[in-house]
């Protein structure tokens, strides 16, 4: 798999874990597609690597990007409760995520934790064949959360 398709697959997965994350906090589902190379597409990729830096999982990082901003301010900005996915995923966010997530040693619990949680979001777009091919091309770059997806899918 190259680079470019690397980077697709993770933008795909960070946007609809933006769409799950709102779904679920604030029982909207947004409307929300990223068209490749624009600047929305490469921070949803850089957002997708944060887990590399603060050994976070990517549902912890997308809860704390959405609830950084109150209710009241984001509706007054932008007519929502809350943050579009540009701001979610956005440079001042993930300065701010990194610097307020300390780096934590994942443990083999987190890592499936983890993979659950991916396969999950994956598997609500992608078929499971699409998903298998994602990982075994080399897709999530962690190989502890990598290993554990394909245990589940093999599972």
């Amino acid at each position: 798999m190259g680079k470019e398709d690397t980077g697709r697959w993770k933008s795909h997965f960070i946007v609809g874990l933006y769409k799950q994350v709102v779904g679920r906090v604030y029982n909207r589902r947004p409307v929300v597609t990223v068209s490749d190379h624009t600047a929305t597409y490469s921070a949803c990729v850089l957002f997708c690597d944060l887990t590399l830096l603060t050994g976070r999982t990517h549902v912890e990082m997308m809860e704390a990007a959405i609830n950084r901003f109150s209710k009241e301010w984001c509706l007054r900005v932008f007519g929502n409760p809350y943050v579009p996915l540009t701001v979610a995923v956005g440079e001042k966010t993930r300065k701010w995520l990194v610097g307020n997530f300390k780096p934590v040693a994942k443990t083999v619990d987190d890592s499936e934790k983890q993979a659950k949680e991916m396969l999950e979001v994956l598997l609500q777009t992608m078929t499971v064949k699409q998903v298998t091919e994602l990982v075994m091309g080399g897709w999530p770059d962690d190989p502890s959360v990598r290993e554990a997806m394909e245990r589940e899918l093999n599972g």
